[in-house]
């Protein structure tokens, strides 16, 4: 086994008490979470303690419970807006829903975005009409006005 500190130590990377040495993102996978743990004179249950803070940047937590997989998104407010992570959310099920009708589709053939937002991209987004003299060159009439 390769410990973590021993890895960033090898690599020789620059540490900062607010950031992780190798990564921003993360994924984890809990599958081996029990409801109850019992021992003689134990008894454990899990409790959300509802973090605060987010150790990552983005960080996506699936969960295995009762034959379900339960995700949750963690990010650092600071870099993402709610409303930015409620659209990863969207992207995701669309992913996931995907996936589970056709195991051999590839993620590079699943379109993610909303009709709405590809017009916003191919349109919006992309309106570069501008009012310019047609006596002029481009070059010299962008020089003349900025």
């Amino acid at each position: 086994m390769y410990q973590y500190e021993k890895l960033v130590d090898d690599l020789d990377i620059e540490r900062n008490t607010n950031r992780n040495p190798l990564f921003d993102i993360m994924f984890t996978l809990q599958n081996n979470t029990k409801n109850k743990i019992s021992i003689p004179g134990l008894s454990l249950e899990p409790h959300d303690i509802g973090y605060r803070m987010s150790k990552f940047d983005l960080s996506l937590v699936a969960t295995e419970l009762e034959e379900q997989i339960h995700f949750n998104f963690q990010y650092s407010t600071s870099l993402f807006r709610r409303e930015t992570i409620e659209k990863f959310i969207i992207y995701f099920k669309k992913i996931v829903s995907t996936v589970v009708k056709d195991v051999n589709k590839k993620l590079s053939e699943i379109d993610i975005l909303s009709e709405e937002e590809k017009h916003r991209l191919s349109y919006e987004f992309n309106d570069t009409n501008a009012d310019y003299p047609k006596d002029k060159l481009y070059y010299h009439y962008l020089r003349n006005k900025y």
